[in-house]
């Protein structure tokens, strides 16, 4: 992924809010009531649990009632996290055919990717650490039975790929999918996005 997919959204970007997601390293705590896909979740303002964002700024006491994505003077000075939510048009398609996990009566189509496939500027903030993890991925592939089993999930997702490119309604969005934020746009709006596709 770090190799391959080098766009992304600036640094203070917030005009997407799902684009703004946050996601939490926490300890057990019996102050969390339930965990949440982007953070813990609480019944209540807990005494003395802290909690910071990346630069090590408390989190905004709004963020124990709701909320998962950063707020403007989010920092990441210690710690940032490079989330694909979308890849390459390929698998997306085979992202969207799965379904949602969370939303499952929520499409996966063209809003998605128009809210998350952002490539305002290039990040090379990652490239430093290739070589460390290019290691790590080499020794576990030197498992000769995980080796297999990556062989067959990667060739199961270049059928399925192939499977829905062969239908004409995928072929289509795979098509629509190519023009929306391209490496070194600014990000569509996708509102009006899709009334010019269904203009069409």
């Amino acid at each position: 992924m770090t190799e391959q997919f080098r766009w992304g959204a600036q640094e203070d970007f917030r005009a997407k809010y799902k684009a703004t997601g946050l996601k939490t390293l926490f300890r057990p705590s019996d102050a969390i009531a339930k965990f949440g896909v982007h953070r813990p979740k609480f019944a209540g303002r807990p005494n003395g649990f802290v909690w910071t964002d990346g630069g090590g700024q408390p989190m905004p006491d709004k963020y124990f009632e709701a909320g998962w994505s950063a707020w403007p003077g989010f920092r990441h000075d210690h710690a940032r996290l490079h989330h694909y939510a979308v890849r390459s048009v390929d698998s997306f398609l085979v992202k969207r055919d799965r379904g949602r996990t969370n939303h499952i009566d929520c499409d996966q189509g063209i809003s998605y990717w128009a809210d998350l496939n952002l490539n305002m500027e290039e990040d090379h903030s990652l490239v430093p650490t290739v070589a460390r993890t290019r290691k790590v991925y080499d020794e576990l592939l030197g498992d000769p039975e995980l080796a297999r089993l990556h062989a067959e999930a990667c060739e199961w997702h270049r059928t399925k790929i192939a499977t829905l490119k062969s239908h004409q309604e995928w072929a289509d969005l795979h098509k629509v999918l190519q023009t929306i934020n391209c490496p070194g746009e600014m990000p569509v709006d996708r509102d009006r996005l899709i009334e010019g596709l269904a203009a069409e």
